[in-house]
């Protein structure tokens, strides 16, 4: 994104995410062997995004996987810095007749830059003997009109 002249943080703030192709090539990037470049001279160790690709050998799946977990991380800081969630009560039900327990339900809305850009609501229960959340989710940009 840095070679196209885009700013990861400026599109964040903008409520734009990565696109599938980027996820895409995320992986495909991960997947590089970066020691095997250093064989090239007259470079002092730095490559092209274009140059690295030519490459084709891989990494292990255990280092594509580590570089993929810290990538992930640092995403998900970048936005929790950009993007805030909106924290509504929690709502629990009377006891259940057939377990005794009691159902939680969550609503969650996230803004990115002042605007609503994704919310979602979740229900479970603590002691129901189908162990499921029942999830529904709403990315993007809506509006009332």
């Amino acid at each position: 994104m840095e070679e196209r002249g885009e700013k990861i943080e400026e599109r964040f703030q903008k409520s734009e995410f990565f696109k599938e192709h980027e996820l895409d090539a995320l992986r495909d990037f991960c997947q590089i062997k970066f020691r095997a470049q250093t064989t090239k001279e007259d470079n002092n160790g730095m490559f092209t995004l274009s140059e690295l690709q030519e490459f084709n050998e891989k990494v292990s799946s255990q280092t594509e996987c580590v570089r993929l977990t810290v990538i992930a991380q640092y995403t998900k800081w970048l936005v929790l810095k950009v993007c805030t969630i909106e924290f509504e009560t929690t709502n629990e039900s009377e006891a259940c007749e057939c377990c005794g327990g009691r159902t939680t339900a969550l609503t969650r809305f996230v803004y990115c830059d002042g605007d609503a850009y994704a919310i979602y609501y979740a229900r479970f229960s603590n002691n129901h003997p189908d162990r499921v959340v029942v999830a529904t989710v709403s990315l993007g940009e809506w509006s009332e009109s």
